[in-house]
């Protein structure tokens, strides 16, 4: 009986060692402490540069090392910092909105969770509200904002003085079109002389002066705010190009709205030109490469640990096999299971990994075309705005106008639909078209719709041409329709009963014959329309009232 306990003396010491591999030693920890940080402060000095896509890019290559070896540290604290690195990269790239949210708020929670680190989670929160922004998610963005602030409303001032990113929630909101909430945050979370750029984070005077200028332009209605004069100043003292298209678009916008056309073309110039400086085709191209390398890299990294894993499991299952053989000749039966499950187990893991790659390739052909698509409506785009800026011909001018108006709307259309799965919500795609078109088309006219839009879910082959009609109504409403009290009230209804239903209808008075058969938009509607097989009926009395039946044979 001394043999087999001498043999388990000797294994136990082998079973304690294997079971011990993954922890890391104090000595270990302070290594990966000062490369974790080494790689981060590399990556913020090329990050600050800001001239070039590239930069982002060089730099994002040095956080995910970093977050490569927290993440073999297993700390808290250095995975919190690597990761919050990884989401500012993505959202200076702003290539895949989806990664940055995560990113950030994967990050808020990693710092919510360490003591004396609560400023950090809440100056990170606000920037998750800032990529709901990015996506045009105004609903999360305006939650997680609201949130923020009554969370720093009930603190002291020498803590509020601290949050120098109140000022960048203000322009969130602006952003949003919240103007109430912005006003809020710079009345109750800061004060003027607490303000100063920050070149380590944003320049929150600057900023400030842009949450002023929106605010007085844009709400207010004062074309003459001073704040749009600080603004210029602002613009001819950028330090990078990163900052000098921000603020040239900027002006481009505000200067839109007051109608002051010489400006507006200056900086639209500008704007463009600096634009172009700063993402050239091959910039774009070598970022997205890199960008497509790295998510892989992060995929086999993590795959390589989770070999490493199986592999230590591996290693204790066999000592352990090795005790059990010698207790009993049972443990040959179940080390010879154990090989058969993990060999079947291992062809799954390939069969997977490939179906991955395939995937992984048809994801990024996917967003090359969409990318393809997005630029060329661009194009058209500006080709039509610098036609309709060049003729006198007002007949000539309206008709351009109204091409480019129909092709930034299909471009609104073609951006939701990249967001989307094959089959759409019509509800919240149907919400977002209506509001969309209503803001494009309004200018100062009042708008107020009324939806009544079931929850249906339909391809898109369905809901693109059916949102491309809705939008032709709507804007045809917002030209065209005299309501008699001076406030345009437009109607959708849209029901599933044995097919579609839809139902338009507006509060305009009964339009006149000149803005009927020969409208080049009511020809694409009745094109539409035939390719959808539906039926349309008009009003008895106006008929711009519309009834649409569309079949569900197609899905």
């Amino acid at each position: 009986m001394k043999k087999p306990f001498l043999i388990l003396y000797l294994f136990i010491p082998l079973l304690f060692s294997c079971n011990n591999q993954g922890k890391r030693s104090p000595e270990q920890y302070r290594k990966d402490s000062i490369q974790v940080a080494h790689y981060i402060n590399q990556g913020d000095s090329i990050y600050k540069i800001k001239n070039s896509y590239n930069n982002f890019a060089k730099s994002l290559e040095l956080y995910d090392s970093a977050w490569q070896v927290a993440s073999g540290a297993n700390d808290t604290l250095l995975l919190a910092r690597a990761v919050f690195a990884k989401g500012r990269a993505y959202d200076a790239i702003n290539n895949n909105p989806q990664m940055t949210i995560d990113f950030y708020s994967e990050a808020a929670r990693l710092y919510a969770t360490i003591p004396r680190e609560q400023k950090k989670a809440l100056y990170i929160k606000h920037l998750v509200a800032h990529s709901y922004d990015k996506v045009m998610d105004s609903a999360h963005c305006i939650q997680i904002l609201s949130e923020l602030y009554n969370e720093i409303l009930t603190k002291p001032d020498s803590i509020k003085k601290e949050l120098s990113f109140t000022v960048e929630m203000a322009v969130i909101s602006t952003t949003v079109k919240n103007y109430t909430l912005a006003d809020s945050i710079l009345k109750f979370l800061t004060r003027r002389e607490w303000i100063k750029n920050d070149s380590t984070e944003y320049d929150y005077l600057n900023h400030y002066i842009i949450v002023k200028a929106r605010t007085d332009v844009r709400y207010n209605h004062n074309f003459q705010s001073p704040y749009l004069d600080s603004l210029e100043t602002i613009f001819a003292k950028s330090p990078n190009l990163n900052d000098s298209v921000y603020y040239s678009n900027e002006l481009w916008e505000l200067n839109r709205v007051t109608g002051n056309k010489a400006k507006e073309a200056y900086y639209l110039h500008l704007n463009n030109k600096v634009y172009n400086k700063f993402n050239t085709p091959e910039t774009v191209r070598e970022v997205r490469d890199k960008l497509a390398k790295m998510e892989i890299a992060t995929v086999e990294a993590k795959r390589l640990a989770e070999l490493e894993k199986a592999e230590i499991r591996k290693r204790f299952i066999y000592i352990l096999a090795g005790l059990v053989v010698v207790i009993s000749l049972l443990a040959i039966f179940l080390v010879r299971r154990n090989k058969e499950i993990r060999r079947k187990r291992n062809e799954v893991v390939d069969i997977n990994q490939q179906l991955y790659q395939k995937n992984l390739q048809n994801e990024l052909l996917n967003k090359e075309i969409h990318h393809r698509v997005k630029n060329n409506l661009q194009m058209i785009m500006s080709l039509v705005y610098m036609q309709e800026k060049n003729t006198d011909t007002e007949e000539v001018k309206e008709n351009m106008q109204n091409i480019r108006l129909r092709i930034e709307s299909i471009a609104k259309l073609h951006q939701q639909l990249m967001e989307q799965t094959d089959v759409v919500d019509l509800r919240k795609y149907i919400q977002y078209l209506v509001s969309n078109a209503s803001n494009l088309m309004a200018d100062s006219r009042k708008v107020i719709t009324h939806l009544n839009v079931e929850s249906i879910r339909v391809p898109q082959k369905i809901s693109f041409p059916l949102g491309l009609i809705i939008n032709e109504w709507v804007t045809n409403s917002i030209k065209y329709a005299v309501p008699a009290d001076g406030s345009l009230e437009i109607s959708v209804s849209i029901i599933n009963n044995n097919g579609i239903q839809v139902r338009y209808r507006d509060n305009g008075r009964k339009q006149s014959e000149a803005n009927g058969n020969k409208s080049l938009g009511l020809e694409i509607v009745h094109i539409l329309i035939e390719q959808l097989e539906g039926k349309l009926e008009t009003g008895p009395d106006n008929k711009y009232a519309y009834n649409l039946t569309i079949p569900l044979i197609h899905g």
